[in-house]
Order: structure tokens, then C-alpha cells, then sequence
């Protein structure tokens, strides 16, 4: 499942690795892009599940081997899935921390953004009810650093019990610093409005001071289920150096030594 599938470039990356894909998103807009690029890839859309859902109907396409291969469902985060477990869930979630100030002031592309309200830790918490045994789900993510508090038991907090975590912390950006990008990126930057842009960037600072942000960490969060019931292993770890290549393949062979080493042993 591609959660929050966007313009559709994870899910089109999925299809390529999976037999079926449901795609979600709470814009209607954002589905209509997927579909468009699934038919351009010779994918075709599945029909409608049922009561409950909102399933995005797309144009068939010509080749047989894209049949409904792919179900796009409208919701907000996990609504849309309510029930149904998955082998790999994907995602590039709304994570920048926005203050509702900010939100209000209408800029572009903040619809796609937290709206001041934490969705990560609430994602993060649901994730568990929808992971098959030995699935996993992976995502980017923002969190903050408060005072002398440690973002690793910030970030703990949001796991689900019984399923095995690795977090990695990317980078750390200073507040202003943070603040400054996603203005920039959601198109308002001191050239165009220099009154609105220093509005908006003061706004941003009062939530994080208010809060004692010191810091805002960028990284990977990936949760996965074990094949059995076991105690689960977390790690979470700072690694800064900026890597080189696809991760893909280097998180699936971590995942399954770690399912190896703490599965049964002989006696």
C-alpha cells in the first residue's frame, strides 16, 4: 500500500515489485494524477470495493499484464483501509511540523502539510493493525528536539507495541533554518512577498519557541511485525553521513537477519 500516494511515482515504483497496490489519498486531485500516470504505464484501476470506501474509478488500459492491478481509495491516512492488512506499506506522509498560523495564511501546498496538528504519531500508533506477519511499513519523517528532552523517547512513544522499529535521524535543522525551507517551498519567499514572508517565518518561530524547539530531525522510520509473537528489538540511531545508492534492499536483508536471530533456537 502506498499511503498518501501524491502524483503516484511510489506507487507506479510499487507495482513494479507487487502484483497488487492500493493507493490512498485524501485528495481527490492526487488520485486523478496516479490514475493518469498508472494508465500511462499500462495500469489499469480496479473497480469499486464497496460500502465504506471511495474508490477512484480509471480508464482501462490495453494491456493485459497492468489489469487491475491497482485500487486508489480516498481518505484521510488509515480511514480508507480500515480492516485489511498488507505486506509492505510505503509512504511519504504529511510530516512538516506546521503551525496553524501558518496554515491559515492559505500558502500553497500547505493543504499537503500537517495543518499544526502531529499526524506522524498518530500514523505511526495505527500502523500495526495493518502489517501482515512479517510485513513492514516505511516512511519519512519529522521530529522535533525539545530542551534537554531525548528525540529517541519522543519518537518511541509513537510505536506500536509488539512490532520491532529502526528510526534513523538523518540530519537536525535548526528552527529557522527548517522554517525558512518549507516557506520557500510552498512558494512564498522574501522576493515575492517580503511582509508575508516575514510574517509567516515569525509565526513559525513563535510555535517552535513556545515549545522549546531547539531542533527539527529528519530521517526514516521503519516498523515491521514479527513472523511470530516475540519480544520486539528497537533502535533508534543517528547516522548523518549521507548515503549512497538505493537502502531498499540493505533495510530488507537488516529485517530478515534480525527475524533469523530472534526467532527459536535450539536447545
Amino acid at each position: 500500500m502506498d499511503l498518501g500516494c501524491g502524483c503516484g511515482i511510489q506507487t507506479l515504483y510499487l507495482l513494479r515489485h507487487a502484483e497488487y497496490v492500493v493507493a490512498t489519498d485524501i485528495s481527490a486531485r492526487a488520485l486523478a494524477f496516479t490514475a493518469f500516470n498508472a494508465a500511462l504505464a499500462g495500469v489499469s484501476v480496479a473497480g469499486a470495493l464497496g460500502a465504506g470506501t471511495e474508490s477512484v474509478a480509471g480508464s482501462e488500459s490495453g494491456s493485459d499484464s497492468g489489469a487491475g492491478r491497482l485500487e486508489l481509495l480516498r481518505g484521510s491516512l488509515l480511514e480508507p483501509v480500515a480492516g485489511r492488512r498488507f505486506d509492505l506499506i510505503v509512504s511519504n506522509p504529511p510530516f512538516v511540523i506546521t503551525p496553524p498560523a501558518v496554515r491559515e495564511a492559505g500558502l500553497p501546498l500547505m493543504e499537503y502539510r500537517d495543518a499544526g496538528g502531529p499526524v506522524l504519531p498518530r500514523l505511526v500508533a495505527g500502523l500495526g493493525e495493518h502489517l501482515e506477519p512479517g510485513a513492514s511499513a516505511v516512511m519519512l519523517g519529522n521530529w522535533e528536539h525539545r530542551g534537554a528532552g531525548s528525540w529517541r523517547d519522543a519518537v518511541a512513544a509513537w510505536l506500536p507495541e509488539g512490532l520491532d522499529a529502526w528510526v534513523v535521524e538523518r540530519e537536525v535543522q535548526d528552527p529557522v533554518e527548517y522554517a525558512a525551507m518549507w516557506l520557500r517551498d510552498g512558494g512564498l519567499t522574501p522576493d515575492r512577498d517580503a511582509e508575508a514572508f516575514d510574517a509567516a517565518l515569525e509565526a513559525w518561530i513563535d510555535d517552535f519557541e513556545v515549545r522549546d524547539v531547539r531542533g527539527v530531525g529528519f530521517g526514516y522510520l521503519i516498523v515491521h511485525r514479527p513472523r511470530c509473537p516475540r519480544e520486539p528489538w528497537r533502535l533508534l540511531e543517528e547516522v548523518t553521513t549521507s548515503g549512497q545508492g538505493v537502502l531498499g534492499p540493505h533495510v530488507a536483508e537488516v529485517l530478515e537477519a534480525r527475524e533469523r536471530l530472534a526467532g527459536p533456537r535450539d536447545a
